[in-house]
């Protein structure tokens, strides 16, 4: 059954994004799935061609016009129900062989992870926003086991962690001051996802973990169905942790 509000995903185009905005839209779910490029837009059109539950958007968020562009592109009189920010830039993600980060990858990471949310979820406050979901990490939560890395820590560059950290504090800002409005604010610490590094990284990520291995795309979903879920109403301010017992040990 169609829902009547729309769900926005951005970096729907992302390894995350395509499973996330997919499931969805077999939900039932509306969704507005926001991607960089007008190419990954057609993509996604294409793998959903015979559903009329998806829009696809090409918007640069980190351009001035996004937010004025996402809110030309809703319907009169169709609300947002829900947001979940996932959209990141892998180019900001460098560091120097003295694991220097230089400032403006530092501030693009921090733009991408909390500015960018923050201006995009009050925007949408007059659209009726319910949930919000930011997408985080484990980073946000811990620091990075110097064990699991064979370069002195340079293939974890600074930025991501203390911007994903500070992503995790947004989001319990965001669940007090929006609170007054009927608007959970929630994010996931996600674990380390299968496929993004190579076989000796992932097999010294698995043996430091309880679960024994890295996670699926899939072993998102089940997190993200609870907090849009319309009977889940009082889940608000949480870090959901998904990440196979990594930041327990």
């Amino acid at each position: 059954m169609s829902r009547p509000d729309w769900v926005i995903v951005t970096g729907a185009s992302g390894k995350l994004g395509v499973v996330m905005t997919g499931h969805l839209v077999s939900q039932g779910w509306k969704v507005l799935a926001i991607t960089r490029t007008e190419e990954s837009a057609g993509r996604l059109r294409e793998a959903h061609t015979d559903s009329g539950n998806l829009k696809c958007l090409s918007i640069d968020l980190q351009a001035d016009s996004a937010i004025p562009s996402l809110l030309d592109h809703l319907d009169s009189g169709q609300g947002v129900y829900g947001i979940i920010h996932n959209a990141r830039s892998l180019s900001s993600l460098k560091i120097s062989e003295q694991g220097i980060a230089a400032d403006e990858d530092f501030h693009a990471e921090l733009s991408m992870a909390v500015t960018i949310p923050y201006r995009l979820t009050c925007a949408l406050q007059e659209h009726g926003l319910q949930r919000v979901i930011f997408i985080s990490s484990q980073y946000g939560v811990v620091s990075p086991n110097p064990g699991l890395y064979e370069d002195g820590l340079l293939s974890s560059p600074i930025q991501y962690g203390v911007s994903k950290a500070a992503q995790i504090q947004l989001s319990k800002e965001l669940s007090v001051r929006l609170a007054p409005h009927g608007t959970l604010v929630n994010a996931i610490a996600l674990g380390g996802v299968q496929g993004r590094v190579d076989k000796e990284f992932e097999t010294r990520y698995s043996n430091m973990l309880p679960l024994g291995r890295m996670l699926q795309e899939q072993e998102l979903l089940p997190a993200i169905d609870f907090l849009l879920d319309p009977r889940n109403t009082a889940t608000t301010g949480s870090v959901l942790t998904v990440d196979g017992g990594w930041t327990v040990t």
